[in-house]
């Protein structure tokens, strides 16, 4: 379960949720927006790193060349004597 579900789940309840080492308290409007914007920011940096590891397998695989062009593109396109 990940954070934003456990906040739901506190608000479900009439939990709020105050942070000791962080600024931001649930139980204020700049507190939930904080918390937002942090929970934003976690759920951006999953998806960079899932894409990063897709993309580093497909260049493992030899699906994809250094500059990110799909390998059999760059084939094809060598013959023809340009690159997409």
């Amino acid at each position: 379960m990940d954070f934003a579900k456990i906040v739901e789940l506190f608000d479900r309840h009439g939990v709020t949720c105050v942070a000791v080492t962080q600024q931001f308290n649930t139980t204020t409007s700049m507190g939930r927006l904080t918390l937002n914007i942090l929970l934003s920011f976690a759920q951006f940096e999953r998806e960079v790193i899932g894409e990063r590891v897709r993309d580093r397998s497909l260049q493992e695989e030899g699906d994809v060349d250094g500059r990110g062009y799909p390998a059999r593109l760059c084939d094809q396109g060598s013959q023809a004597g340009h690159r997409p």
